[in-house]
């Protein structure tokens, strides 16, 4: 996941160039990056689950 280009404005600010600035830094969005890093747990418990049921034996 990648952040979004910053104001090129701030880099007055940081004492750089825009273009360097703008390679340096991104504007993360937060709300955004929770959802994902809930959606990777989900995805983890989802296969450890599977692996918990493959290795139990099947009863017939």
């Amino acid at each position: 996941m990648e952040g979004r280009a910053p104001n090129e404005n701030l880099a007055e600010r940081f004492h750089a160039a825009p273009d360097q600035f703008r390679q340096d830094f991104r504007e993360v969005d937060l709300p955004r990056v929770i959802t994902q890093i809930q959606h990777f747990k989900a995805a983890v418990d989802f296969v450890k689950n599977l692996k918990a049921d493959a290795e139990q034996p099947v009863s017939r």
